[in-house]
Order: C-alpha cells, then structure tokens, then sequence
C-alpha cells in the first residue's frame, strides 16, 4: 500500500496559519478566583491538587480555545457564550467542548470557600421543599456523583419557582437550556441509536435546525446553582481510586460539601435580596383556580427571564395553594417620608396578586398584563 509523503487538511492548514498569525491575540485568560488557594484549599486539595485541577488544566481549556477561535467572531465572547453559541454544530465540536469546559471547572471554583458558609434560612427552606432535608440532598449530591461512572459535573438546578434538582452532565456537557442537546445528562455507552439517545446521534450526524427558545424533547428552562467536578484529574491526586473503601471520588465529594459557598448559591437562586426587605401578602385559592393560577404564574416567570428581569427584578415562588411574589424596585423619596413601596401585578381579570415590599422610602405601582 502507498501513502502520499505529506498529507495536509484542508481546514486545519487555515487554522493553523490564522493561529500563528493571532498568537499574540490570546483574549481568553485564566480567570482569577475569588479567594488565594496558592496553598491548596483545605481539606480537599494540596497544592499540587490544585495545581493540577485549576492552574494547569485552566491554561490548557484556555490554550486550545484561543487557538481554535482567535481571529473568528467567537474570540471575544465570553466561554459560556461560545457554548451556547456552538453546541448544536457539530463541526465546532472541540469549540463546545474547550469552552464549556472551562466555563463547568470555572463554575466549580467559584461555588467553594475556604471553610465554606453558612447556609441562609430562605434557601434552607426552599431546598427542604425540593428535597425533604438537607441531608436528604447530601446524601443525593455524594451518592450520584459516586455513582457516575466517567468524567462529568454534578449540577443542584433551579428549574423553576421553588423547584431544585439535581442535574447530571457527562465529559464537557453544558447544563444550560440553551446548549439544547450538549447537556449530555446519560453515559452515551449505556444506550444506542435506536434508544433514548436517537435524537442525540441524529443532531450529531445532521446538525440540529436553529430556532430561537428552542428546547430538546422534555427541556425545561433553569438556573444553575452549584456544581461539583467528577473529573479525575480534579480528585485522583490528593484521595486515590478509593480502592478498599478508602479515599476515592465518594470521599472527595463528602469533603467538598463541607466547603461549599451557600450565600452565593443563595445569591444565584434569587432568594436573597441585599438591603431589601419583603413583606409579603399570601394569596390562596382552590381547586380549579389554583391550577389556572400556577400556569400563569409559571409563564409569567419566563417571561420575566427572557426579558432579563429575574434577578434584577422578581424572584417568584409557588407553595402548595399559595402563590407569593417579591418585586424589587426603586423607591423615590416622599415628602412624608414614607418607606412603603406597594406592588400590584395583574395576571389577567380575575387572578389578582399583590405583595408589599420595605424598601428606601417612596411608593410606586407597577402592572403586567397580556400574559
């Protein structure tokens, strides 16, 4: 058999010339972290660890985006934004993945302290909500991740008004909507092209059709939280393959709990409002009405989000028979002085909510119709 001398793609050869050219032009940086682990974080990796699972591996997902979308549309973009933008083409594959993959490592770092925070009581509720205890979602954050057999990222979600989840992403698997199939939330070697992966490998074979808001069968919008590396690289060093029951992945996981950064998971599911009080009216219905009710105040909350209003805004949540909203808003001063801001939302003309909220002073009304 003869084989040609020199073989040179075509695609790659443009690549590599326009990577040389735009060496200099590196934009994506490491990004620096909100606390100094120079030192290793305690109780969970040694600087070495560290090293290996943020300082080297951050420079490599970095490295190879650079060199992948400098001189492109992409190279100024932020890495969430490059996978959302790339996760349903195929061909821009190694993209996804390089940014998703910083992003997820990134998201990891950020959601951990040195010795962890106390977890806020609004938050604590409403995990007790979803979760029966928090230990219940304890035991659920280190079994699964335990359990997950190959690389990934162990998500706690927001999927909507009160509702958290746990969200499995296997290798560089985005849990965001918007990534549609590239969650990759099943171990792709347990099913096959006639199985609940059909859909996948035909997106992979054939691309996916571009509609905006689009969702892949049974996606819901929601919010990460938190998130917890399966990479080896980020465990493997400092406690071992866990063999005789010592150590391991299960060990790693148990040690990160007890760092995790609960005011920012707080922060990122909406339930805290800094410097904002809230004083809430309960609105409560039956039967029939309370199911009319919790459609629109479901849509009613995504509306809000793809307005970009859920954090600056409103957080809304649903109880059982009772429907609560908390606006945030800007109060101008009175000439009485009052620090009362009423809030009215009008659903449509017969589901009415209103909530009070104690802020700087001032009052003002607000409505939202058409939903």
């Amino acid at each position: 058999m003869f084989r040609t001398r020199l073989r040179i793609p075509r695609q790659g050869l443009s690549l590599g010339l326009r990577t040389t050219v735009n060496a200099r032009r590196s934009l994506h940086q490491v990004p620096s972290l909100p606390h100094d682990y120079s030192q290793g974080i305690p109780n969970l990796m040694s600087p070495g660890g560290f090293a290996v699972a943020w300082t080297d591996y951050m420079s490599l997902m970095v490295e190879k985006l650079n060199a992948l979308t400098t001189g492109t549309e992409l190279e100024d973009k932020d890495t969430k934004t490059i996978a959302l933008l790339t996760a349903r083409e195929p061909n821009q594959a190694p993209i996804f993945n390089y940014a998703s993959m910083a992003h997820n490592n990134h998201f990891f770092f950020q959601g951990i302290s040195p010795t962890g925070t106390p977890m806020p009581d609004v938050l604590r509720q409403e995990l007790e909500a979803s979760f029966s205890s928090v230990e219940t979602l304890r035991r659920e954050f280190v079994l699964t991740a335990s359990a997950m057999f190959g690389p990934g990222f162990l998500w706690l979600v927001k999927a909507g008004p009160g509702d958290y989840r746990l969200l499995p992403t296997y290798l560089a698997g985005s849990p965001y909507p918007g990534a549609h199939w590239r969650a990759q939330p099943t171990d792709m070697n347990t099913v096959g092209n006639d199985g609940t992966a059909r859909g996948y490998f035909k997106n992979q074979a054939f691309g996916a059709r571009r509609r905006t808001g689009d969702l892949p069968p049974g996606g819901i919008e929601l919010e990460p939280l938190l998130c917890l590396n399966t990479w080896e690289h980020a465990w493997l060093l400092d406690w071992g393959v866990g063999a005789g029951g010592s150590g391991g992945k299960m060990a790693f996981a148990e040690a990160w709990w007890e760092l995790i950064d609960w005011e920012k998971v707080a922060q990122k599911s909406g339930v805290l409002r800094p410097g904002l009080q809230v004083r809430l009216n309960a609105v409560r219905w039956g039967g029939e009405e309370t199911a009319a009710i919790k459609k629109k105040t479901r849509k009613l909350y995504r509306i809000m989000r793809r307005n970009g209003k859920d954090r600056n805004l409103f957080t809304l949540w649903l109880e059982p028979w009772v429907v609560h909203y908390a606006v945030g808003m800007a109060c101008s001063p009175t000439t009485t002085g009052s620090q009362q801001c009423s809030t009215n939302y009008e659903l449509d003309t017969t589901i009415h909510v209103q909530s009070s909220v104690t802020d700087g002073g001032g009052s003002d009304d607000h409505k939202l119709q058409d939903v």
